[in-house]
C-alpha cells in the first residue's frame, strides 16, 4: 500500500482546480485468491480494493468546483481528477496521479473566526496512473 500526501499540491476535477490545505492518495490493495482446481499451489491476484483520496480547505461557495463536489456526492457521481504533487498542470513537466473516485464524505464545518472548512473522502474507483509532463 502506498500513502501520497501533499500540503499545497493541486487537485483538479477535469480541469477546474479544487483549492484544498492538502490531500492525501492512500492506494491500497486487496488480494484475490484465484487459484483453480488442480493448481500447485496458491495463486493470488491484487486488486484495487480500498483506495482512498481525502482533502481538505477552507469551503467558498462562489468557487465552482467545491460547488460541484456537492452536486457529484449527491448524485454518486465519479470525479476524475488529477492530483499534481510538483509543477504546474499544462506545463509539461507537472508529476502527479490521474484516476477517478466516489464521494464518500463531504463535510462543512465553522472554524475559527466563522471561516468555514471543508472535509471530504472517496474511494478510488478504477485504475490510478501515474503521471509526468502534465
Amino acid at each position: 500500500m502506498a500513502k501520497l500526501k501533499g500540503i499545497n499540491c493541486k487537485l483538479y476535477d477535469g480541469s477546474d482546480v479544487i483549492p484544498t490545505k492538502d490531500w492525501t492518495l492512500d492506494e491500497g490493495m486487496d488480494l484475490q485468491d484465484t487459484t483453480d482446481q488442480g493448481d500447485a499451489s496458491t495463486e493470488w491476484t491484487a486488486m484495487l480494493g480500498n483506495g482512498t483520496v481525502s482533502f481538505t480547505g477552507y469551503w467558498d461557495p462562489a468557487v465552482s468546483a467545491h460547488t460541484a463536489l456537492v452536486t457529484k456526492i449527491r448524485a454518486g457521481t465519479a470525479v476524475s481528477f488529477t492530483g499534481i504533487f510538483s509543477g504546474t498542470k499544462g506545463s509539461g513537466s507537472a508529476i502527479g496521479v490521474t484516476g477517478s473516485f466516489i464521494l464518500e464524505k463531504f463535510t462543512r464545518k465553522t472554524a475559527v473566526k466563522g471561516i468555514v472548512e471543508f472535509d471530504a473522502r472517496g474511494k478510488v474507483s478504477g485504475a490510478l496512473t501515474d503521471a509526468t509532463n502534465l
